[in-house]
C-alpha cells in the first residue's frame, strides 16, 4: 500500500526551476520540503509511540523526477527485527501520510503561491 499525491506538472516545474539557476532551485525545493514537513513530524511521533528506544530519524527528499518523499535516514542494519522496515511502513509512515494528507495539500497550494510571488517579485 503506497500513499502518493500526484501533482500535475511538478516534474516539469522542477526541471524549469533547475534551469533557472541554483537560487531558484533551492527556493523551490525548500518550499516542497516545508510542505511535506507535517508528515515527517507525525511519523516521528508515531515511531516514538511504537519504539521509544529507536534511533531512526526521518528526512525529506526531493528528487528530479518530481517525487517528494519522507524516508528513513538511518542505515539499514540486521538485527532482531527483520520485519522492522515493513513495520515502520505499515505502522508509522503510511498512517502519518494518511493523517496529514489534507495538510500537505494545503501546504503545497500555499507554498506554490508563495514561491511564484517571490520568483516574480524578484525578477521585476
Amino acid at each position: 500500500m503506497t500513499y502518493a499525491l500526484k501533482v500535475e506538472g511538478l516534474r516539469e516545474f522542477l526541471a524549469a526551476s533547475d534551469a533557472a539557476g541554483p537560487a531558484t532551485k533551492k527556493l523551490v525545493r525548500d518550499d516542497l520540503r516545508r510542505a511535506v514537513e507535517p508528515v515527517k513530524v507525525e511519523a516521528t511521533r508515531l515511531l516514538k509511540e511504537l519504539a521509544p528506544e529507536s534511533q531512526q530519524r526521518y528526512g525529506i527528499s526531493v528528487r528530479k523526477i518530481g517525487v517528494v518523499s519522507v524516508e528513513g535516514r538511518k542505515r539499514k542494519t540486521t538485527g532482531d527485527r527483520p520485519d522492522w522496515g515493513t513495520t515502520q511502513m505499515r505502522d508509522v509512515l503510511h498512517p502519518a501520510a494518511e493523517t496529514e494528507l489534507h495538510t500537505v495539500v494545503a501546504n503545497l497550494e500555499r507554498e506554490a503561491a508563495a514561491t511564484f510571488a517571490r520568483l516574480f517579485t524578484r525578477r521585476l
